[in-house]
């Protein structure tokens, strides 16, 4: 195969590439962000946000536990340096960044779960590893999405999974299935989809207990204690999960007892950290409430059709014919070759080798004479390079020699003798063989039909559902790249190399090139950039810094670089702006904003007995017709919110008009704005693509830039 060139490069460049990604402007999906980043920056730095409804508690449709795994542990130490040392290291840069680079470091047990596994198929790695890094997926490993953490998940499961199996009496493992039970969890409450894949998983420790069966009572016997170490992997790490979730949800509460009152009071989290170091006050402790199932409202809530039309729905092909071939591109089509080609060849053949063996014997002596006849025949490709037809191998050579023990024709002198010339014709590569069959590894032709399970399983199932996205077939990148291996390994005993093939690595690369520049770099790809100039631009980051606390703040100098959460003059003196000010930020034709990166705290504090704020509103108006737009900036003259805009973003919480009034109006170029009052271009970013917008030619959409314009209004 073409691919095979892909081993060429050196995977450490590879690494590098997806390193650099980490900066890419390109903005994919806004779930990337509201279903992570600004959940955890809106608890932790008490910024304004957007909550989305998932993470509402009267809804509670996903755990908050996968976010604090992910982005938490990027800004906890940031909070924890803020508050402890002083420093203030919060700003749009490294509230981007940081929890992209924590994603990379997580996205490297992709890797490391294909080294592994391609060593037990037997297959070399550079192959799998290669084409997986260059593929433009990667854009998606350095991202937030809980679809990349699935397919880390999974990638994770599928490693575990084909370990030497718990169920054998001579690897001295027995943890297999019980960290398979815990990675199940996890999985599922990170997306209850992840029972799509893990299905094949399932099914193969199914075989793996009847492989180490000799009766149908040793069959049950195993089924029963790996399905018992499996129910215990998933009962304790489900009950910490549903635990943090019943607390952060506040469906559950802890309460303790007021000696003095003789009653219940509720506890916040630093309370709670502070009893906990006290082990004498846990007795004055009671648990009040119920519990949050997460995973269980996600699934009622995607089982009712009319919610998943207010998320659109999409035609059941629509995974199979137009986003698998758009995350894969030409491998989507080598796949389908490889699916068809079994389905008109193959399984035929196995289904009435079937058919025949049913006339004879049961079916479950059937599982077992097909389980062994595979492990002698290792890979079924008769190369004879698997662990399974190794053992095979050997064996045979044992029954040959049970036979002639059995014969008695020959004395036990003889017997020995031939059993050490033998001996003696066995190198040390086969006796290494032998040692490695006594630790009963997972066959590698059984690792090779598991990953074309989870492509078929993660297809199939999710093709059912109506409402499709290209992301969500993202957990198949791993069994896709175990795959492409295979392909890569099996070319290289080829002398002729095919002329499809070579088209299709060409075709590979180009498509790559591609689609990885345009979602990488253009796509809404000004927004961030936006939202970084706008922090550093934004006036209610203005503070005062005074010469003593008494003295008025008027007479002060501005310092631009105080942090903002200081209610009141401290030691410094820092005290904010004496005046009431607006700022607020009307983003049109653009994906979402995330508020979080502009670092907004609700601000308000006494001064002189006088309480001045800061207001900040955010107006997200996404395609809505220009009109409603030349209403917003008309009303925000008169110092109102309009009702429809009001009606429209119910979810808002938009606050009333102010003093001074700043107003950024972000909008791409190609819109045709309505007269504004003052309205005066402050900033142009390139590289904007919007795919909603009307363009002529290719040359107009990739010329596009983000505007943004400035309406400064004193109220008098």
């Amino acid at each position: 195969m073409a691919f095979r060139m892909l081993e060429i490069l050196p995977f450490s460049w590879t690494i590098i590439i997806r390193l650099f990604t980490i900066f890419s402007p390109g903005y994919i999906h806004p779930d990337e962000y509201f279903q992570n980043p600004e959940i955890v920056a809106s608890d932790v730095f008490k910024f304004t946000a957007h909550r989305a409804w998932e993470f509402q508690p009267e809804w509670s449709c996903r755990s908050a536990a996968i976010p604090y795994l992910t982005t938490g542990i990027a800004y906890l130490p940031l909070r924890l340096i803020e508050s402890v040392i002083g420093l203030n290291l919060v700003n749009a840069e490294t509230m981007i960044l940081l929890p992209r680079l924590i994603m990379f470091i997580y996205s490297l047990l992709i890797d490391l779960a294909i080294m592994k596994i391609c060593k037990r198929m037997g297959i070399s790695a550079s192959g799998a590893l290669s084409w997986i890094s260059c593929s433009w997926i990667v854009l998606f490993f350095t991202r937030t999405f809980s679809n990349t953490i699935e397919a880390i998940i999974l990638a994770v499961a599928l490693m575990v999974a084909t370990e030497r199996s718990s169920l054998s009496t001579t690897n001295g493992k027995g943890n297999k299935i019980f960290k398979l039970g815990i990675i199940f969890t996890i999985g599922i409450f990170t997306r209850f989809t992840f029972t799509i894949f893990f299905l094949p998983i399932v099914v193969l420790l199914f075989l793996e207990c009847i492989r180490y069966s000799t009766s149908f009572k040793t069959f049950l016997i195993n089924l029963f204690y790996t399905a018992l170490e499996a129910f215990v992997g998933i009962l304790i790490s489900s009950f910490f999960l549903i635990l943090f979730d019943s607390f952060y949800f506040g469906s559950l509460k802890l309460q303790q007892l007021d000696l003095e009152n003789d009653d219940y009071s509720y506890i916040n989290l630093k309370m709670f950290f502070m009893i906990l170091l006290q082990p004498s006050a846990w007795k004055n402790l009671k648990l009040s409430g119920n519990l949050t199932f997460s995973v269980l409202n996600s699934f009622l809530y995607n089982l009712d059709p009319a919610n998943l039309a207010e998320h659109g729905t999409h035609p059941r092909y629509l995974h199979v014919l137009v986003n698998y071939p758009l995350l894969f591109g030409p491998i989507a089509i080598v796949t389908f070759y490889f699916f068809f080609k079994y389905l008109i060849f193959s399984l035929p053949k196995s289904i009435k080798q079937i058919l025949n063996d049913s006339k004879k014997r049961s079916i479950f002596h059937i599982l077992i004479k097909s389980l062994k006849s595979n492990l002698e025949n290792g890979n079924g490709n008769g190369n004879g390079n698997g662990n399974g037809n190794r053992n095979g191998n050997h064996k045979k050579k044992e029954t040959d020699f049970k036979k002639e023990k059995k014969d008695g024709k020959k004395g036990k002198e003889d017997q020995k003798n031939k059993m050490k010339m033998k001996n003696k014709k066995l190198t040390k590569t086969k006796k290494k063989i032998i040692k490695c069959n006594k630790s009963n590894e997972v066959p590698s032709n059984w690792i090779y039909y598991l990953t074309i399970g989870v492509l078929i399983s993660g297809l199939f199932f999710l093709s059912i559902a109506p409402h499709q996205e290209p992301r969500f077939l993202l957990p198949l990148v791993t069994p896709l790249a175990l795959f492409v291996g295979k392909q890569i390994d099996n070319e290289k005993n080829k002398k002729r190399k095919s002329k499809i093939f070579w088209m299709l690595f060409i075709i590979w690369i180009i498509f790559n090139l591609l689609v990885g520049s345009f979602y990488g770099i253009f796509h809404q790809g000004g927004v961030l950039r936006s939202l970084l100039y706008l922090q550093s631009d934004s006036s209610i980051y203005q503070t005062y810094k005074l010469k003593n606390e008494n003295e008025n703040p008027n007479s002060g100098y501005l310092d631009p670089n105080q942090p903002l959460d200081y209610p009141s003059p401290n030691k410094d003196g820092v005290i904010f702006v004496t005046s009431n000010i607006t700022t607020n930020y009307i983003f049109f034709h653009t994906y979402m904003p995330p508020r979080t990166f502009l670092a907004l705290r609700p601000v308000s504090y006494i001064l002189d007995s006088t309480e001045y704020y800061n207001i900040v509103n955010v107006f997200d108006l996404g395609g809505m017709p220009i009109e409603n737009l030349s209403l917003l900036t008309d009303s925000l003259e008169m110092d109102v919110i309009p009702n429809e805009i009001v009606k429209k973003f119910s979810y808002e919480k938009f606050e009333p008009i102010s003093g001074k009034q700043i107003t950024y109006l972000i909008v791409p170029s190609d819109v045709k704005l309505p007269p504004i009052n003052n309205a005066i271009l402050i900033k142009s970013l390139p590289f904007h693509v919007n795919m909603e917008s009307d363009f002529d030619n290719v040359i107009d959409l990739f010329t596009q830039k983000l505007l943004i314009y400035k309406i400064e209004k004193e109220k008098i």
